[in-house]
């Protein structure tokens, strides 16, 4: 140990993990306390979603569809995970908010109240595991815009005390049209409840602000406006269907222990075509499961999506009832003739154990 010029320097041999608070004390004088900074690098920003096949059920093409971004990966279960994790937003040394919004790069310390729409908006968040022990499975950390997902990140677990940080995140304008007024931005950490937690109640933080414009008009778009509708194929059961069978489209028997193949569908019931990419959601008894982006919808078309069997992977589902909801352009990139019919839910009942052959590859 060496000290020097009101300096101290300490050679030691210590086992600490990034986040750590250690109170160190020499001899008779004062206690100090050392910060252990989190080295590790931001996650990876989960792909926003994949590109949904088009299928119109018309004889007019439809556009081009966009590049396929990187899915999701699958996420293996991870049975019997320690009862005692805990995982929440967390503040940082010089921060001064677990989740910051600016106008401006750079981590400044402090919440912005006001944001201008005509300037990028930068998103810096900060999340830990609050306990010892280590998270060993991936969980998910939401962006919430008045609460719809406008942003996730997937974290591959996490070591005891660790934390795992996004700065100046500019991909808020890519998710949704920002629009003047007062919102309230949220951030969830485990959105999916991938991690049984000793608190599930800490893992959120919210931070109202506003949107400012220099511009004097904010108003809906004029002329044909397309118009964005779920609906049943023909031959579906219904808008939403979920079967044990990949090939199906009607609702079949569903169990907990056999995948479930879900599908929906939706139609351009406007004037105009949806030029510009926009979101489809599905969600689970509330919770966002699959996000699917469509680069365009043209009007008077019909659409539907391929099977996705991912349900189990995103969150856990227990036998019984629970509700299956759509929700098409959620985050609202498409100026459209009506706002108020972009969804449709409907409850479906899971089981346990086998389910039934496919009756129709048996009558085949």
């Amino acid at each position: 140990m060496r000290a020097d010029a009101g300096t101290l320097s300490v050679t030691t041999d210590l086992d600490l993990a990034p986040g750590n608070v250690v109170d160190l004390r020499v001899g008779n004088g004062p206690t100090l306390m050392l910060v252990v900074e989190s080295v590790d690098g931001a996650p990876p920003p989960v792909p926003l979603g994949r590109v949904a096949a088009m299928r119109p059920l018309a004889t007019r093409s439809p556009p081009a569809p966009v590049p396929t971004p990187t899915p999701i990966p699958t996420l293996a279960p991870t049975p019997g995970l320690p009862g005692q994790l805990n995982l929440a937003p967390v503040v940082q040394f010089t921060w001064g908010a677990a989740l910051i919004l600016q106008n401006d790069p750079g981590i400044v310390g402090y919440q912005y109240a006001e944001l201008s729409i005509d300037r990028t908006t930068y998103v810096s968040w900060t999340v830990q595991n609050a306990t010892v022990i280590a998270v060993p499975r991936a969980f998910f950390v939401d962006l919430l815009l008045d609460d719809v997902v406008v942003g996730r990140w997937l974290v591959s677990g996490l070591q005891a005390s660790a934390r795992r940080e996004v700065r100046d995140w500019t991909e808020l304008e890519q998710a949704v049209r920002p629009r003047v007024g007062a919102h309230t931005m949220k951030l969830v950490v485990d959105s999916t409840n991938l991690v049984p937690e000793i608190n599930e109640i800490d893992n959120v933080v919210e931070r109202p602000f506003t949107w400012t414009s220099s511009s004097s008009f904010d108003g809906p778009a004029s002329g044909p406006l397309p118009d964005l509708v779920p609906s049943a194929p023909d031959g579906w059961s219904g808008p939403i269907v979920a079967t044990s069978y990949a090939s199906e489209t009607v609702d079949d028997p569903l169990s907990v222990d056999v995948p479930t193949y879900l599908r929906y569908g939706f139609r351009n019931d406007g004037a105009a075509d949806a030029p510009s990419p926009f979101w489809v959601y599905l969600y689970l008894d509330d919770v966002l499961v699959e996000r699917q982006l469509w680069n365009a919808a043209a009007a008077g078309l019909a659409f539907q999506s391929e099977a996705w069997s991912g349900l189990f992977d995103m969150t856990p589902v227990s036998a019984g009832p629970h509700t299956l909801r759509i929700e098409v352009d959620a985050t609202n990139l498409v100026e459209e003739a009506d706002e108020e019919n972009n969804s449709f839910a409907t409850e479906f009942v899971w089981q346990t154990g086998p389910v039934p052959p496919n009756p129709s590859s048996a009558s085949s």
